[in-house]
C-alpha cells in the first residue's frame, strides 16, 4: 500500500477527508495526514500548540510516498499557506507531487508541471480530481 499526504486548506478539511476516504476505499491508498482528524486550529489563542502541529505535519509529509495538494473550490476566506510550504517541502524531498483542482492565478508555484521540474520528482497538475487519483493509483 502506498501512503499519501493529503494537503489543503484547513477550511477545506472535511472535503479533503472524504477524498482520502474515497481513495482508500476504491484504490487502497493510505493516508499519513493526521491533520485531517485534528481539532480546530486556534492560532489566535496564545496557548495553542501550533509548533506541535507543524512538526506533526512535517513528519507526515516525510512518511508519505506521494504528496497530493487538493486546491479549494473557492479561495474566498481560505488561505492555503501551510499547504504551500508542505508542497515545497515534499518537492525538496523528491516525492512525486500532484496538484488537483483550480489553480490560483496568483500563486506561481501551483503552475509548475512535470516539464518545469524536469520530471524528477514528477510534479503533475490535474484540474479534475479523479484524473489525479488515477495517476496516484499507478503507484499502488
Amino acid at each position: 500500500m502506498i501512503n499519501v499526504y493529503w494537503a489543503g486548506a484547513f477550511g477545506d478539511k472535511e472535503r479533503i477527508k472524504s477524498i482520502a476516504q474515497y481513495a482508500r476505499d476504491h484504490y487502497g491508498i493510505g493516508s499519513t495526514s493526521r491533520w485531517l482528524y485534528s481539532k480546530e486550529v486556534d492560532l489566535d489563542n496564545p496557548g495553542f500548540p501550533a509548533s506541535k502541529y507543524a512538526i506533526q505535519d512535517k513528519h507526515d509529509v516525510e512518511r508519505a510516498n506521494v504528496f497530493v495538494l487538493v486546491l479549494p473550490k473557492s479561495y474566498e476566506g481560505i488561505c492555503p499557506m501551510g499547504s504551500s510550504w508542505e508542497l515545497g517541502y515534499a518537492m525538496g524531498l523528491h516525492k512525486p507531487c500532484v496538484v488537483v483542482g483550480d489553480r490560483h492565478p496568483r500563486h506561481i508555484f501551483f503552475h509548475l508541471d512535470e516539464d518545469d521540474t524536469m520530471g524528477s520528482p514528477p510534479m503533475k497538475y490535474f484540474p479534475v480530481l479523479m484524473d489525479g487519483l488515477e495517476w496516484v493509483a499507478q503507484f499502488v
